[in-house]
């Protein structure tokens, strides 16, 4: 455990390209996803067009790529009993089963793909971890996360990588403590590829396979949420400083409350996010008392507060989905204690709305 003040580790962590950490993460951690700049969005057949390389991340998907219900079994993953990739695959995927996202099943191709990575990081980099590959250099596998999936024989029309540079399961998992690094672990992928190293930290690859990928998508009026219903030891802070991009650029250094995620997208939007999100109601109390958190709300151009809706919505177009809408609390959150989250809106104009609580660690 990095036992530094969280200022110091935001002075370790702003020297790397696209990292980010919560204050009680093993290491830092690292996300890189897509090839474009923008959430998901749906085109046309006439419409598509190869995503363009940039500092952002965007999966273009077609309409007519029909989505596919949640996942609700896989095989049982080969990953080795009390292996920090097992303790990893089985957390991720308890948090999706209890949040309503679907489940990922493992796909060695792309533990492949994570693992070829990982070494490349151990044997060039000295501690260092990047989402890219210099092709001078010894364990060269692929430039960019899709060039590498797609060399491991897995093809995608995605690029997705997160990377902890602690090898634990705990800085793993601090991955699920951000906000747009929580919104690419919790969209619509089916596969999963997870790798270790000692030298380079945990890599973990979700994917969908094809050009024309079909992704898990639920039923329409029914949410996804993280944290999800009944979770204890959930995180009581959070840096945005830390995460880049920065989710909150204008709090400096401030440390605030874990994210909260709300996912909208549905088999009615044809598994991608609605065009057109209201919000009448997204807040954060404490259970007991009704004390409420004061927070913002991010959420893409397609979100909307209702007239007199007490909510303080800003627009962030690096969300990995435009149907996410993440509230940000803006002050710690107390140690051992429930929470309530309630949300309320439409998406295209279907009613959504849902009451939860979780507890911190």
């Amino acid at each position: 455990m990095d036992t530094a003040s969280p200022r110091t580790l935001l002075r370790r962590l702003r020297a790397k390209d696209l990292v980010v950490a919560s204050l009680l993460a093993a290491g830092a951690v690292q996300l890189c996803l897509g090839d474009g700049a923008g959430p998901i969005r749906r085109e046309s057949a006439s419409q598509r067009t190869a995503a363009q390389a940039g500092s952002g991340w965007s999966m273009r998907m077609v309409a007519d790529a029909a989505p596919q219900p949640l996942v609700d079994a896989v095989a049982p993953p080969g990953y080795a009993p009390g292996s920090t990739e097992r303790t990893v695959f089985d957390a991720i995927n308890e948090a999706r089963a209890r949040g309503n996202f679907g489940l990922l099943a493992q796909d060695t191709r792309l533990d492949a793909a994570a693992a070829r990575h990982a070494d490349y990081m151990a044997k060039n980099l000295g501690g260092a971890i990047s989402h890219r590959q210099d092709p001078r250099q010894p364990g060269f596998t692929g430039e960019t996360p899709l060039e590498r999936v797609r060399a491991s024989g897995y093809e995608t029309a995605m690029g997705l990588e997160a990377i902890s540079s602690g090898a634990n399961a705990p800085a793993c998992l601090e991955l699920l403590n951000t906000v747009y690094h929580l919104g690419v672990l919790m969209i619509g992928a089916t596969d999963v590829g997870i790798a270790v190293h000692p030298g380079a930290g945990c890599v973990i690859e979700p994917q969908l396979p094809g050009t024309q990928p079909r992704m898990q998508a639920r039923r329409a009026g029914t949410l996804g949420v993280y944290p999800y219903p009944g979770q204890a030891g959930v995180p009581s802070a959070f840096m945005p400083a830390t995460e880049s991009p920065n989710p909150a650029p204008d709090l400096g250094d401030a440390v605030v409350g874990p994210p909260v995620l709300v996912d909208l997208n549905s088999e009615a939007a044809g598994g991608l996010a609605a065009s057109a999100v209201v919000l009448s109601r997204f807040a954060l109390t404490e259970a007991a008392s009704g004390l409420s958190v004061p927070a913002r709300v991010l959420g893409s151009r397609s979100a909307a507060a209702a007239p007199g809706a007490p909510i303080e919505l800003r627009v962030d177009r690096k969300l990995a989905s435009a149907g996410h809408v993440f509230l940000l609390p803006l002050a710690t959150l107390k140690p051992s204690t429930t929470y309530a989250v309630e949300f309320a809106g439409s998406a295209d104009g279907i009613a959504v709305s849902r009451r939860w609580e979780f507890t911190t660690r």
